[in-house]
């Protein structure tokens, strides 16, 4: 049990921990939490490629040719699955390079070598969780905006292109 001592030792302490104070501190701060991404809200991590999202955006858009503000949600909503989904592969085809399973600058024994299959097969396993998970969401979606679309062509109803505040 701490002491007096101690405990007023830590409220002091606590007393100057502020955190970052700078826009750049607090950013950086932000993604201290960030393993994977997968599950990540923001559909493009700091370090991927803007350009590569961008393409992808564009060829959905021009794909789907969404109408309205709820088609367009549906269609960013199906981007930022295929996006993860791609987060996804880029992670397992990491996971299962050799030269991670055998640290070359330690003396690797079997029983070392079982121990990170093991550890590696576990991560695949939820990695294959998490891609089963985005998978059914971006089915869904698909499903949502393809009925949508099919209502809206049945009703003959004529809509005009959407503008980016609707």
């Amino acid at each position: 049990m701490p002491s007096e001592k101690q405990i007023a030792a830590n409220r002091q302490n606590a007393k100057m921990s502020t955190g970052p104070i700078s826009s750049e501190g607090k950013a950086t701060v932000s993604r201290n939490a960030i393993k994977h991404g997968v599950l990540a809200s923001a559909s493009l991590l700091p370090d991927e490629n803007l350009e590569m999202f961008q393409t992808l955006q564009e060829k959905m858009l021009d794909y789907y040719q969404p109408v309205g503000g709820r088609e367009e949600a549906l269609v960013d909503r199906i981007i930022a699955y295929m996006w993860r989904l791609r987060r996804v592969f880029q992670i397992e085809a990491w996971s299962l390079k050799p030269d991670r399973w055998l640290d070359h600058t330690e003396k690797s024994t079997e029983k070392m070598v079982a121990n990170r299959f093991i550890s590696q097969a576990n991560q695949l396993l939820v990695l294959s969780r998490y891609e089963s998970s985005i998978e059914r969401m971006m089915a869904r979606a698909v499903q949502d905006l393809e009925y949508v679309q099919s209502k809206r062509n049945a009703e003959g109803i004529p809509v005009l292109r959407a503008c980016k505040n609707d």
